[in-house]
């Protein structure tokens, strides 16, 4: 029997941007494609696993949670989190990313992309 896989965590906002890009001309879409591009290659810099860990840290603060409240939600350990949040550990898996992006009420793209589209 084949496995079916869960669908990906869609924000609202995504789903209302692809529906305009659609509307727009083929040339248009090449161009903000193009501007899309740029914009994240210029700030890939930026993107480094110190602002990911201070994006989960930002949001869980936000939202007025814990760590610890945060890894039992979550299923993934407080020591995990705290090494992430300081940048101390440089690698999650997506399963794991997805777990804590649902804890606190948000997607992973919120998490990861602030910096590149804001």
């Amino acid at each position: 029997m084949k496995k079916q896989s869960k669908p990906a965590v869609v924000s609202s906002k995504t789903l209302l941007a692809a529906r305009a890009f659609e509307h727009l001309s083929i040339d248009a879409q090449d161009e903000l494609l193009a501007l899309m591009r740029t914009m994240v290659s210029q700030n890939q810099s930026e993107i480094n696993q110190n602002q990911f860990g201070y994006r989960i840290k930002e949001i869980r603060e936000g939202i007025g949670m814990t760590r610890e409240e945060l890894s039992k939600k979550s299923g993934i350990s407080r020591t995990t989190i705290s090494a992430l949040e300081s940048g101390n550990k440089k690698t999650i898996s997506s399963k794991a990313l997805l777990a804590i992006a649902t804890a606190l009420g948000t997607t992973v793209d919120h998490i990861f992309y602030k910096h590149v589209f804001a």
